[in-house]
């Protein structure tokens, strides 16, 4: 599965949304065994596990998105030890 992301390459840009275009893309390639009945149930599972066991160390009250979530945290270690991988193929700027 590809992904194809949008966003600042730095951080004083995203603090301007609104204000400023992304100016950075990256496309990334997610790879794994079959999407619906296999790879489903260990993200599933693994999202619950560092919910649970790193509850400590994630944000407090509100409401976030799951990047901002599971960003900080071990899940993508665990997603590739369970048979994902990541790749980044691309990233350019913008214009």
């Amino acid at each position: 599965m590809w992904f194809v992301g949008h966003g600042y390459s730095n951080v004083d840009s995203s603090l301007e949304l609104g204000r400023s275009k992304p100016d950075k893309e990256v496309i990334t390639k997610v790879s794994g065994p079959e999407v619906g009945y296999v790879t489903t149930p260990i993200v599933l599972v693994q999202c619950a596990l560092v919910l649970l066991s790193q509850r400590a160390n994630l944000p407090k009250g509100g409401v976030y998105t799951p990047g901002t979530v599971f960003g900080p945290t071990d899940l993508q270690q665990r997603l590739q030890d369970n048979g994902l991988s990541f790749e980044v193929n691309t990233t350019r700027a913008m214009h």
